[in-house]
């Protein structure tokens, strides 16, 4: 066996044989023939001795060193393909009961879970849009609402009351708001709308219990103006939201907050 790095010392391999017609009947073309094996992290190449028929015409072909190079190349990148052939993680089925209806009846099986899929997806969508119709046709604005103050002494007063899907435990609520503190602005999340998980703890930057317990009663679409004294917000610790964004220790804070939309979340 002999390293393809010593090009110089390779011994030239045997030749195989093959036939060739010719006008003197049949000649032999001799042709390179060599084993190429791995052996720790290079490649060796091993000449196999083949032999023409005994007596018969043989017709030399050119040998170049570069070929027993370009063989062992063509060799490791061939056995790299198959381990990578070898290693790709086979895609599992994203739809099980496709995957049977395809094997059970064929075409037509996986075409007609197909359509009752695109029925429900449709159906989903008409749902979606008659809900956005009857809760913007719902909402209305109120001009002469009164505060109203709840027994943990939050105070609210209704601006829009919403008419879209009511507000409840375990849904997602997209909210906008505006938080303040003795009337200046220490948060502004209207132009960048969050998305709660209602009723999960601990609460989302910027929101406390008592937007919590008045955002409960509301429905999509509804806007409120919402007073927390500090025992229903941040408490005697306060809040920093940024350099400038700081709750101070005790303080009442006020929300001008939106119930944007309300959606069950994905499974």
């Amino acid at each position: 066996m002999i390293a393809c790095a010593n090009r110089a010392a390779l011994p030239r391999p045997a030749m195989a044989a093959s036939a060739r017609p010719s006008a003197g009947g049949l000649r032999f073309a001799r042709s390179r023939t060599v084993s190429v094996k791995p052996s720790q992290g290079r490649y060796r190449v091993v000449p196999v001795v083949n032999s023409a028929p005994e007596g018969a015409q043989q017709e030399p072909v050119p040998e170049k060193e570069e070929d027993v190079a370009a063989l062992a190349a063509e060799f490791k990148a061939s056995r790299d393909k198959e381990k990578a052939k070898q290693n790709r993680r086979k895609a599992d089925s994203t739809d099980p009961i496709a995957t049977a209806m395809t094997r059970r009846f064929g075409m037509a099986g996986g075409l007609a879970w197909l359509g009752v899929l695109t029925f429900g997806v449709v159906s989903e969508q008409i749902k979606t849009r008659r809900e956005n119709f009857v809760a913007e046709r719902d909402t209305k604005e109120v001009t002469s609402a009164k505060p109203v103050t709840t027994a943990s002494g939050v105070t609210y007063l209704d601006k829009v009351i919403g008419g879209g899907e009511k507000v409840g435990p375990g849904l997602l609520v997209a909210i906008s708001y505006e938080l303040s503190v003795d009337g200046e602005v220490v948060l502004d999340a209207k132009k960048r709308p969050q998305v709660v998980l209602f009723g999960r703890k601990p609460y989302t930057t910027g929101l406390c219990a008592g937007t919590e317990e008045v955002m409960s009663t509301m429905r999509a679409g509804g806007r409120r103006i919402i007073t927390i004294p500090p025992e229903m917000a941040f408490g005697a610790s306060g809040a920093r939201f940024s350099e400038k964004g700081i709750v101070p220790p005790g303080a009442t804070v006020t929300y001008d907050l939106t119930v944007q939309r309300v959606s069950i979340p994905p499974s």
